[in-house]
């Protein structure tokens, strides 16, 4: 989809060069002649240049945004840790209390 909206748009483009050509040439008596095939050169090279940018531009955003992402999991890894340790902790102790009402009798 988006290589076919692209060759509409440097159709497009190409079109619109040769009228203002045209109209340059009946207000300036010239008689230069549109090359399309240049045209079409120029835009694909054009077309390339603004690729070759995106790609670059999104490959910094997810090399910038990578290691705050790693550290923001880094950091909920260890929250999780934390709080399952901490879990952990409450039920093996209830569980010892436990143990020790039914098996040891009180003082």
């Amino acid at each position: 989809m988006i290589v076919t909206a692209t060759g509409f748009e440097i159709a497009d483009c190409c079109e619109e060069q040769e009228s203002l050509l045209d109209e340059g040439n009946l207000l300036n008596g010239t008689s230069d002649s549109f090359d399309l095939d240049q045209c079409l050169a120029d835009a694909q090279q054009g077309t390339r240049e603004i690729v070759a940018s995106a790609r670059s531009d999104a490959s910094d955003a997810v090399a910038d945004t990578w290691p705050e992402a790693r550290s923001y999991s880094a950091a909920q890894y260890q929250d999780l840790r934390r709080t399952i340790s901490e879990q952990l902790t409450g039920v093996l102790e209830d569980s010892s209390t436990l143990w020790h009402s039914f098996f040891e009798p009180e003082p």
